[in-house]
């Protein structure tokens, strides 16, 4: 089959009812992740290699972003329609992995701009992923967090930094999600079992992170933010350069985060909350006909204090609070490094696309407990990933991907240690899948298939057990379809999905500093399995939208960490073991609400309730997320096209319910609500500049987080902190002779 390229496309943007030119539109070349804009009078022009057919994303503000191929008759004085929208919560947007459109995917999948997600300042990842119904975050103090998507958390939730899988020794409670907000462009939450484009391990969901596109081609962006929150102390700086021509394209980004112990309710500080992050990046993109390709590096060396260490048998909440805030580095701490690094490689064809990515990874882990010159664990995970994905245009319907998949990863204790929690080992992924995608009219349905097998093997014997060797198999599917009518969107799927045991569950035995307790493992473990059905059924007009999602996922062999009420080494012990089956039941929901008759007025509405097969007090599953509901209001205030503008008002207003569905063991926790306040400021001229300040829990409110691993303690979360950010994006067109 040849493959088909042009060099040129130019044509205007206009508005779909009135013909007026839509000025600055943003036209988005997605196959090569950069575009143009669009002048005053919406025309654009791009001169280099560009595949025939040609994915374009085309974004204006005030308007419905649109997606749309164009094919080769459509090359010279293109016209682009876009519609004016009051309602602007569920646009158009594709998801990184499939290409498909989100409103009509089969999966949940939530796809959101990261700038997007909330109009309060973001801190990190896991942060801006809570107003998202269903996600939550597990913490550990203020710098250490995961998310939790419904329910579950750590291996059970695979992350992809573009398109490397992320594996960042996630088994511990206390290791946080190893990726902060530097170069963030898009998040894709995909919720339940989700294994055949994403491999095992996804019983609870995947996340899928993509780096912000390059700067527009001809262009030089020099972009800079800082960030300061007074309840920690926490400053955040943030520079980045991105540069574009036709054939190549850079980018380089920088952070670094520095926090004291953070202040609850009372005025007193958390000891050892503290912690530094130093993130860097480099993205560099060619291009040469039909192939495109793009290579990444992020680096992440993150400290963290660990607030809440003890080995004492009847530990107060007072033992761990101070009235003094500190900065400096102290123990207990934890150390990691993160490199990762990926290839991907794109050809495109007529009828279809050839994806080869791979990748690179390594984590090293230092925890220490009694002095720095030595640290109590020391571990180093190496992975290294390959992905290659085949997308086939059968016809203008019927689209079919075809894939192979797997990684390699080594996990070794580094000889410094004082103690070894788990033995060296090596983990062996080889997957395929195929998944077909077809749309009729107003009918969308999918099916697909996947099978799998990991091979487990420790090198050595390792405190009692024998030398360990292992492989499991999975075969999982999804079904689905999904309905598309002028006000309503239908969707309803089944997946399944299975988790192989860590070896940490396997063979485990020892102190895990960084969690305050005895672990012990099970040869005897399998494979997690599990089944979920989804229903999701929303309603949407010029002024309103209306979500709601109920869900069924029944679960067997679930692995759990179960406390036994023993102790050993003055730490409480607990044992892994198999749950034979649970069932987890929930409702997400969505509210966004734009009146015609205050224009400049949203309101957003989400809840989420989770809960699973019980007693009437006790949960086979521990760490289920109390129900929440969230509410989002927002009031624009000025629009000028030049100088000072007040941009949006925001409130914030979060509901945590009680939670008394608890494990054996577990402590219930309190209901409590949470009040934020956000305003966003902007100065428009020849370069613009971003002004946001605000308060979070501003009534200064005393809670204790259900998913916080400092609650068994009663160590209340972060109280009243106020926020300034500010920035800045400086733009220079280059010229440049193309041939």
């Amino acid at each position: 089959m040849s493959e088909e390229v042009f060099d040129k496309i130019h044509g205007r943007i206009i508005d779909a009812e009135t013909k007026a030119p839509v000025p600055f539109a943003k036209i988005l070349f997605s196959q090569i992740d950069v575009g143009v804009i669009a002048d005053i009078d919406g025309k654009f022009e791009y001169q280099g290699m560009l595949s025939n057919p040609l994915k374009v994303e085309v974004r204006a503000i005030g308007y419905e972003t649109k997606e749309l191929e164009l094919k080769a008759n459509d090359f010279h004085e293109i016209i682009i329609k876009l519609t004016a929208v009051h309602l602007m919560l569920d646009e158009v947007q594709v998801t990184a992995r499939t290409g498909v459109i989100e409103r009509t995917s089969i999966a949940n999948v939530e796809v959101r701009k990261f700038d997007e997600l909330s109009p309060l300042t973001i801190r990190n990842v896991t942060d801006g992923l809570t107003v998202i119904p269903g996600v939550y975050n597990q913490s550990l103090g203020a710098g250490i967090g995961k998310p939790v998507v419904r329910g579950l958390s750590g291996m059970r939730v695979v992350t992809y930094l573009n398109s490397l899988r992320i594996e960042n020794q996630q088994w511990g409670a206390d290791h946080g999600l190893g990726i902060g907000t530097l170069g963030v462009g898009q998040v894709e939450v995909v919720k339940g079992p989700s294994s055949l484009l994403y491999g095992p391990d996804a019983m609870g969901g995947t996340l899928y992170i993509s780096d912000e596109p390059y700067a527009p081609v001809d262009e030089v962006h020099i972009g800079g933010h800082s960030l300061f929150e007074s309840a920690d102390m926490s400053v955040q700086n943030q520079l980045s350069a991105k540069y574009s021509q036709h054939r190549f394209r850079l980018a380089v980004y920088g952070q670094q985060n520095n926090a004291a112990d953070y202040q609850i309710p009372d005025g007193r500080y958390v000891s050892n909350s503290r912690f530094r992050q130093e993130m860097w990046k480099l993205a560099m993109g060619v291009n040469r006909r039909s192939w495109f390709m793009n290579v990444r590096y992020a680096g992440l060396l993150n400290r963290f204090g660990l607030p809440g260490h003890t080995h004492s048998a009847n530990p107060q909440t007072d033992d761990f609070l101070s009235n003094e805030q500190k900065r400096r580095r102290n123990i207990p701490a934890q150390e990691n490094t993160n490199h990762y690094i990926s290839i991907e490689n794109n050809f495109h064809r007529k009828r279809g696309d050839l994806n080869l990515n791979l990748g690179y990874s390594s984590n090293r882990l230092l925890e220490y407990e009694e002095a720095f010159s030595f640290p109590g664990i020391a571990m180093m995970l190496r992975n290294a990933t390959y992905n290659l994905r085949y997308r086939h245009d059968a016809t203008e319907n019927l689209q079919l991907l075809l894939g192979a998949q797997g990684m390699f990863s080594q996990t070794r204790n580094i000889e410094d240690a004082e103690e070894q929690l788990m033995p060296n080992s090596s983990l062996l992924d080889n997957g395929v899948y195929a998944l077909a995608h077809l749309t009729t009219g107003r009918w969308s349905t999918q099916v697909g298939v996947r099978a799998d097998q990991r091979q487990l093997e420790s090198f050595h014997e390792f405190k009692g057990n024998d030398r360990y060797k292992n492989s499991f198999e999975g075969l999982n599917f999804s079904a689905g379809t999904a309905r598309e009518s002028k006000n309503w969107i239908w969707r309803l799927s089944v997946s399944s999905g299975f988790r192989p045991p860590h070896m940490n569950e396997l063979l485990a035995n020892g102190v895990h500093h960084g969690s305050n307790r005895y672990e012990i493992g099970s040869i005897s473990l399998v494979p997690e399995r599990g089944t979920q059905a989804d229903l999701s059924a929303e309603y949407r007009n010029e002024h309103l939208q209306i979500r709601l999602n109920p869900f069924f996922s029944d679960f067997q062999n679930l692995i759990s960490l179960q406390a036994t009420g023993l102790a050993q080494n003055g730490l409480f012990v607990y044992e892994y073991e198999s749950l034979s089956s649970v069932q987890m039941y929930g409702v997400d929901a969505n509210l966004h609400y734009h009146p015609h008759f205050a224009h400049r007025l949203h309101i957003d509405i989400n809840g989420s309730y989770l809960s699973t097969t019980a007693t009437t007090t006790t949960s086979p599953f521990p760490f289920l997320p109390p129900s929440r509901v969230q509410s989002l209001l927002t009031y624009h205030l000025m629009e000028r096209k030049k100088g000072f503008n007040i941009h949006a008002l925001t409130i914030q207003h979060q509901y945590f319910f009680a939670q008394n569905l608890i494990a054996e063991f577990e402590q219930p926790s309190q209901a409590y609500q949470l009040f934020n306040i956000g305003l966003q400021m902007e100065w428009k001229g020849r370069q613009n500049m971003v002004m946001e300040t605000g308060v979070r829990n501003a009534l200064n409110q005393r809670y204790v987080d259900h998913l916080s691993n400092l609650k068994t303690l009663g160590i209340p979360g972060q109280g009243r902190s106020v926020y300034v950010q500010i920035k800045v994006n400086l733009k220079q067109k280059v010229k440049h002779k193309h041939n």
